[in-house]
């Protein structure tokens, strides 16, 4: 039955276009083939074939049904589509669990258009980025081309980034959603005649008034929670602890207008392509947009300390959400090596998150050439857990981890017990970082 898009959550909610999609099976062209009104495009998407009819929403009729569509998602390889969608890999689970409602990122996908128009953003640091926007001009998406990435991180290569930027949404989602994500996933579209590019696609940033680098966050605490409140900083830093976040400047957090007079301002994050580096690569840690704020000085509040126990709960399904949309074992390793920090830090030694940034962050006094605290204790740990290792002079004239019998580490990774790493961190870290006073 069509089910009125009011009655979606928030975050699925927008007036734009509707597809609708019946799923067939092609198992040799190994396309999505998506038809409009007047013309057809196909979109690769492992060996599954499904047709779409994109039609203009008018008012209040616009409805949709979650039976009618599969998500186009690269990530998977699916041999075919059937009838029971749910079972099926290109099948987007509601990421709380509860499969009697469609995945946000669904109907995401829904309501985009697949006809859209493609303006050009001149900002993106990190690779080419596209907005797409309904006719009449209001932005509805942002479209990241996974080919034409660019960004500058030795443990990361461009192409990995459009995974990631869904993989932080689902880690946000599956944590309770504090950090405010918007909804982001992985699609395959046509953004010129003929070029169809697959990359992540995320909801437009309403409501933002700029990047809070264009903002001076006052010193004093009680002033900094009039401007952000305290809990919404601490969602933001505390995901991106989590995703070791190797990218969080000034340019990449969004401050939002106040909903309504007398209250805070929020923040929105963007760009999460640059996370989750592998559990060998901990060298590049960026926090710039929020280290030092007053907010997250402050002992962590009673929300930091929920947002942390839910992170801990959910742990086990978010590794396995990730695996499933393609991150790397190593990458994943990451994620409960920062939340097993966190945890330690935030539930077990209640330490401001300022200060715990700072333990994962290098020192730029020393021109970042020296391991963080973090690092100096994860890599006793790798070695005791089965791979040796030690600090070496890079090219870079930096300090990095390196083998002792100097194979890469990627070749090297089988060797590692993961549950004893775990193990020795949590020891180390219980050890290590002083109860707050």
């Amino acid at each position: 039955m069509s089910e009125p898009l009011s009655a979606l959550p928030p975050e699925s909610q927008s007036s734009v276009f509707l597809a609708v999609a019946q799923s067939t099976t092609d198992d040799i062209s190994g396309h999505v083939k998506v038809t409009f009104s007047s013309r057809s495009r196909t979109l690769s998407s492992g060996t599954a074939s499904t047709t779409v009819d994109t039609r203009k929403a008018s008012g209040d009729d616009l409805t949709c049904d979650p039976e009618d569509l599969d998500e186009f998602n690269l990530n998977y390889d699916a041999e075919c589509l059937d009838d029971n969608h749910h079972d099926h890999p290109l099948f987007r689970v509601n990421t709380l669990g509860d499969l009697s409602k469609e995945s946000a990122r669904n109907t995401f996908c829904r309501q985009v258009s697949l006809d859209p128009e493609f303006e050009p953003i001149d900002d993106g640091q990190t690779g080419d980025v596209f907005a797409l926007c309904s006719p009449s001009g209001e932005k509805v998406a942002v479209f990241k081309p996974s080919g034409r990435e660019h960004f500058n991180r030795h443990s990361l290569t461009p192409g990995q980034g459009a995974v990631r930027e869904e993989a932080a949404y689902v880690v946000d989602r599956l944590s309770g959603g504090t950090a405010g994500l918007p909804v982001t996933t992985c699609t395959a579209l046509e953004v010129s005649p003929g070029a169809v590019e697959s990359g992540s696609l995320q909801a437009f940033a309403h409501g933002h008034i700029g990047p809070v680098e264009d903002f001076a966050m006052p010193r004093s605490y009680a002033a900094a929670i009039q401007f952000v409140s305290a809990e919404t900083a601490e969602s933001v830093a505390i995901l991106d602890m989590r995703l070791f976040n190797t990218d969080r400047h000034g340019g990449n957090l969004l401050l939002t207008k106040p909903p309504e007079e007398g209250s805070t301002h929020g923040l929105v994050p963007i760009d999460h392509g640059c996370c989750l580096p592998p559990w060998w690569s901990l060298d590049e840690a960026c926090f710039q947009a929020w280290k030092g704020w007053p907010q997250l000085c402050a002992m962590p509040s009673a929300h930091a300390k929920a947002t942390m126990a839910k992170a801990v709960e959910s742990l086990p399904a978010t590794v396995q959400a990730l695996r499933q949309l393609g991150i790397e074992s190593a990458s994943l390793i990451t994620l409960q090596l920062s939340t097993l920090f966190l945890e330690v830090g935030v539930l077990e030694r209640c330490l401001p998150l300022d200060t715990l940034a700072g333990l994962l962050l290098r020192n730029d006094e020393s021109n970042f050439e020296e391991p963080s605290w973090f690092e100096q204790h994860v890599s006793c740990s790798i070695t005791a857990a089965g791979v040796p290792c030690h600090f070496a002079v890079s090219m870079l004239n930096v300090k990095s981890l390196v083998t002792d019998d100097g194979r890469d580490f990627a070749e090297a990774a089988g060797s590692l017990d993961v549950t004893l790493l775990l193990k020795l961190v949590r020891e180390s870290l219980m050890e290590a970082l002083p109860h707050q006073p």
